[in-house]
C-alpha cells in the first residue's frame, strides 16, 4: 500500500511547519530590504564584483555549457516536465502533492512577473550579454521558477518517495540544478546577483507559504472528520 502523507494525522507536520514559518519570515524580511534597495536604483556591493568575475572567465566551452543549463530553468523545459509529474501524481491519487506542484510552480512565475513590472529594474549593462533578453531584471525569473520547481519536488519526494536511501541523492541533484541555473544567469550577464537572490527568495517564500496553507486546510478538514466520527 502506498504511503500518502495526507492520509496521516497532521501532528507529525508540526516541526516542518515551524521550519517553514521561520524560513518564510526570514525570507520576507530579506526580500523587503532587497526589493526596496533595488527600487531606489541601488546596486549591492556584491553585484559588480560577481558579474566581473564571470565575465573574466568566459570561454566558448563555458558559454555553451551555461546556455544549455539556463534552458533547464525555462518554461519550455519546466512546464512540460511539470505536466508529466502532475499527471503521475493524479494517477496515483496524490492530490495534495499535485496541487502543491502546479500552484507552487505557476504561482512563483506569476508573482515574479508582477514584481518585475513594479520594480522596473533594467538588465545589467556592465558587460556584453551572451544572449538577447527582454523584460526587466529583478527578480530573476529563471531562478525563481527552477527554485520553486525544485522545492516542490523536494517536499513531495520527502513524503511519498518509497526508497528513503535515494532521497539525499535526489535532494543533492535538485540543489545542484538550482545553483547551476542561477549561476548561468550571472555568467550570461542576464541578471545582477541581487536579481538571482530575489528570485530565490520569491520561490522560497511562496512555496513554503503555500505548503503550510495546504497543511493547515488539511488539518482543519481532518479534525472535522474526526469530530463527526
Amino acid at each position: 500500500m502506498r504511503k500518502r502523507y495526507h492520509k496521516q494525522p497532521p501532528s507529525y507536520r508540526i516541526i516542518p511547519n515551524l521550519v517553514h514559518g521561520a524560513a518564510v519570515s526570514l525570507g520576507i524580511g530579506v526580500f523587503v530590504i532587497l526589493a526596496y534597495a533595488v527600487y531606489q536604483h541601488e546596486n549591492f556591493w556584491f553585484d559588480v564584483p560577481i558579474l566581473s568575475f564571470f565575465a573574466a572567465h568566459q570561454t566558448d566551452v563555458f558559454t555553451y555549457f551555461f546556455l544549455i543549463v539556463t534552458s533547464l530553468g525555462s518554461d519550455i523545459v519546466l512546464f512540460p516536465l511539470g505536466i508529466v509529474i502532475f499527471g503521475f501524481l493524479l494517477r496515483y491519487a496524490y492530490y495534495l502533492e499535485a496541487i502543491l506542484l502546479s500552484v507552487g510552480f505557476s504561482g512563483a512565475g506569476f508573482i515574479n512577473h508582477k514584481i518585475k513590472f513594479f520594480i522596473h529594474r533594467e538588465r545589467p549593462d556592465l558587460f556584453p550579454p551572451l544572449q538577447k533578453y527582454t523584460g526587466f531584471s529583478f527578480p530573476s525569473g529563471h531562478t525563481s521558477e527552477i527554485t520553486a520547481f525544485a522545492l516542490c519536488l523536494f517536499l513531495i519526494i520527502s513524503r511519498i518517495w518509497p526508497w528513503p536511501h535515494w532521497r539525499w541523492p535526489v535532494t543533492i541533484f535538485l540543489s545542484a540544478l538550482v545553483i547551476l541555473v542561477a549561476s548561468s544567469r550571472l555568467y550570461l550577464q542576464a541578471h545582477y546577483p541581487s536579481d538571482v537572490l530575489g528570485g530565490f527568495l520569491v520561490a522560497l517564500i511562496w512555496v513554503f507559504s503555500l505548503d503550510t496553507l495546504i497543511q493547515v486546510i488539511f488539518k482543519l478538514k481532518y479534525q472535522n472528520r474526526r469530530g463527526e466520527e
